[in-house]
């Protein structure tokens, strides 16, 4: 970080791009299974 300070921008970049990333792809998944779950949490964040 000493050497080049814009790398922390570009780890926090694409660790923010990968958890989007990650998040699309769960709910395709549980959109194409039409999975239901329990919890209301995850079921409002997943309902579309």
């Amino acid at each position: 970080m000493v050497v080049y300070p814009p790398l922390l921008s570009i780890i926090v970049a694409a660790f923010m791009i990968l958890a989007g990333v990650m998040a699309i792809s769960v709910a395709r998944f549980n959109r194409q299974h039409q999975r239901h779950f329990d919890n209301p949490t995850v079921e409002f964040f997943f309902r579309y």
